[in-house]
């Protein structure tokens, strides 16, 4: 019963703070225009990429840490993440200001702090602090939503106010955290320990250089392909290409936050033995036979009905949602193998799998983009299934290797 009344509030959690962008959607479209919303979408593709830049794969190595080892010396290992973070930000609002790109220090400063937050988020989950995880999601949603509004409305329209809005929710995020965890701010400074910087930095590294690599690969795979159109076409053909996109998202983003309020208990049953490899192969069938479902409800919505959420000016987003519905229907069988994978440390063979999956995808952007602005979206479908089939191989070779160490291990207790 608590598993269903935590999974409820995560869940709940987790849709409320990505609803609330897409509640937004209608409203920008209509004030930005399409050029402007292009831009938007543009500099949003930046975010994401320098995101995990400046985090390394930080939420998935603090799951992994806490569930493998506890939470005794959890606090250490944060020390290592938010001395990377910021270091790295440091670096690149650096570097921006010697270019004297003040849009670029902004959309560091916007992944940074939404780095900071997803490690506090993902801690609360490890800790089962549901109603602390989900207030934290829905105050940092709420608050960027206000600002958006309230600049929008009352100062300038444009597409940098957006960003500014994520920075100014970000910090005031921070400050709830902080209330939150005052009370064990304490507890910060009793076990840390400089003595215990390298064995953790090691740690840090060894995992999240090769996860980097799996998010890094997967952040091409959701915006590279605007960058691209951003420079072959036209900043408007680039907003409608993103309105369908963001329509697509919407459901991509609700599996996200179906399989972060899961992933807990799918790591605790897989330590169990209570989620074997054959029991979840049943969830992959079922996922790789219904796949196509959302894409096919969208294609039967008439086009009068995307024109109603963005306007006239955005007229042919239905084509693009279809589309990338195909691909995000493969990213429920590509999570499930994802986080199998991930428990029994097979970080490089993630990383190779979804490197490979990505450079397939690059190539395909620029094939597709060379013939028409309307085929792109394939290159997230075709490039899913390359990733669905590789990491189905590992988790097979994966299994037979654990079976393969049991089976040595009670020969040898026998003998």
């Amino acid at each position: 019963m608590a598993l269903v009344k935590d999974s409820l509030i995560y869940i709940g959690g987790e849709v409320f703070s990505k609803v609330l962008p897409f509640l937004l959607m209608p409203y920008l479209a209509r004030k930005l225009g399409a050029s402007e919303f292009g831009e938007l979408a543009n500099s949003l593709a930046y975010v994401a990429i320098f995101f995990v830049i400046v985090s390394l794969g930080q939420q998935g190595i603090i799951t992994r840490y806490f569930y493998r080892y506890g939470s005794r010396s959890i606090l250490k290992l944060l020390t290592i993440c938010y001395f990377y973070s910021l270091s790295a930000v440091l670096i690149i609002c650096m570097y921006s200001m010697y270019m004297d790109n003040d849009d670029l220090v902004n959309i560091s400063i916007a992944a940074f702090l939404q780095g900071v937050i997803g490690v506090q988020l993902t801690l609360k989950q490890c800790q089962f602090k549901a109603v602390q995880y989900s207030l934290v999601q829905m105050f940092n949603g709420l608050t960027t939503a206000l600002v958006v509004f309230i600049g929008f409305e009352f100062y300038h329209v444009n597409y940098i106010h957006y960003i500014n809005s994520i920075i100014i929710s970000g910090i005031a995020t921070l400050i709830l955290l902080f209330i939150i965890n005052f009370n064990n701010i304490k507890h910060y400074f009793k076990y840390f320990n400089i003595n215990h910087i390298y064995i953790y930095s090691i740690y840090f590294f060894m995992l999240g250089f090769p996860l980097a690599f799996h998010l890094l690969a997967n952040a091409f795979k959701s915006h590279f392909d605007k960058i691209i159109i951003y420079n072959q076409f036209s900043p408007g053909e680039l907003g409608v290409y993103t309105a369908g996109y963001q329509l697509a998202a919407i459901f991509y983003l609700f599996i996200l936050s179906v399989n972060r309020a899961l992933v807990p208990y799918m790591f605790s049953a897989l330590k169990r033995k209570t989620l074997t490899y054959e029991i979840l192969k049943k969830y992959l069938n079922i996922a790789l036979t219904l796949f196509f479902i959302p894409s096919l409800i969208a294609h039967l919505i008439p086009e009068v009905f995307y024109s109603l959420i963005f306007g006239d000016g955005f007229f042919g987003s239905k084509g693009y949602a279809v589309l990338f519905l195909l691909g995000f229907g493969l990213s429920i069988p590509y999570l499930l193998l994802v986080n199998f994978l991930f428990y029994h440390g097979k970080n490089k063979g993630i990383a190779i799998c979804t490197v490979v999956s990505t450079l397939i995808y690059l190539s395909l952007v620029y094939a597709l983009s060379a013939v028409s602005i309307n085929y792109i979206p394939l290159s997230l479908f075709l490039s899913n299934i390359v990733s669905v089939i590789l990491l189905y191989r590992l988790a097979q070779k994966t299994m037979r290797e654990t079976v393969s160490e049991q089976g040595t291990f009670f020969s040898i207790k026998n003998k």
